[in-house]
């Protein structure tokens, strides 16, 4: 009867951990924006708060990186439009893609 005890309550405890544990890993991550990225980086402390905010960071490299591939693609059509006026949109196209790419590390 000890060892039914036993193994019923060894049982309940294993089931109430597995439980614990799927709530805690089906937590979602705080959600991180433009407007909140100040306090949530001030705040992060635990690891879900950290990869909230690296994938945050990711996708605004990414937005970034497309922004710096379709200025590249503005500055080459300036280019074979070969007008005299305004004639530095090329430069600042490609000033501003170069931009973008340095700030999400692709140069």
């Amino acid at each position: 009867m000890k060892a039914r005890k036993l193994i019923l309550t060894s049982a309940a405890a294993l089931a109430l951990l597995i439980v614990t544990y799927q709530i805690r890993a089906n937590a979602q991550q705080p959600i991180v924006t433009e407007s909140n990225a100040d306090q949530m980086i001030k705040n992060a402390r635990t690891p879900t708060d950290h990869e909230a905010l690296a994938a945050f960071f990711r996708q605004d490299a990414a937005e970034d990186t497309k922004k710096a591939e379709l200025h590249q693609r503005w500055a080459d059509t300036y280019r074979k439009l070969n007008i005299s006026k305004p004639g530095y949109m090329a430069q600042m196209c490609d000033r501003y893609g170069r931009i973008l790419q340095e700030g999400c590390g692709r140069l």
